[in-house]
């Protein structure tokens, strides 16, 4: 889900139509939402580093993970944005609908199985508890 208003600071071409520019629009979302956050997010994955001294060789995994998933997401968000221009002749051939599609799928939630992106999280997520778990087990005994 998307607000117009988020896309307010993407640079127009002088002859995009307004079907061009409504595509555009819906992905240019993606990278200004990272944007705005991309302080966060580095600051989360700078925390790999501490992870790696703290915890071994290994511990940085999560991260990487997530990374993976970032670089999915904002580089199909770029591509999209620059196929827009010929969406329909693109889309037209079978191999680049595909394409497409995976790519949307990278961005939006879709019913797509498996969802990389999902996935990529998913085993961060669990990969840091297990990193953690003891961790914290042992702080909340004692």
């Amino acid at each position: 889900m998307s607000y117009a208003f988020e896309a307010e600071g993407r640079p127009k071409e002088e002859l995009e139509t307004e079907g061009t520019a409504k595509l555009r629009d819906t992905y240019f979302v993606i990278l200004a939402r990272y944007d705005k956050n991309r302080k966060e997010v580095s600051d989360l994955l700078a925390l790999r580093y501490r992870m790696a001294a703290w915890f071994g060789a290994g511990a940085d995994e999560p991260f990487q993970k997530l990374h993976q998933a970032i670089h999915y997401v904002i580089t199909a968000a770029q591509m999209l944005g620059n196929w827009s221009k010929d969406a329909d002749g693109f889309r037209a051939n079978p191999s680049h609908l595909t394409l497409w599609q995976k790519m949307e799928g990278d961005i939006w939630w879709v019913a797509e199985d498996p969802d990389r992106v999902a996935t990529l999280i998913t085993e961060a997520i669990a990969a840091m508890e297990a990193i953690c778990q003891p961790i914290l087990a042992e702080a909340i005994v004692a």
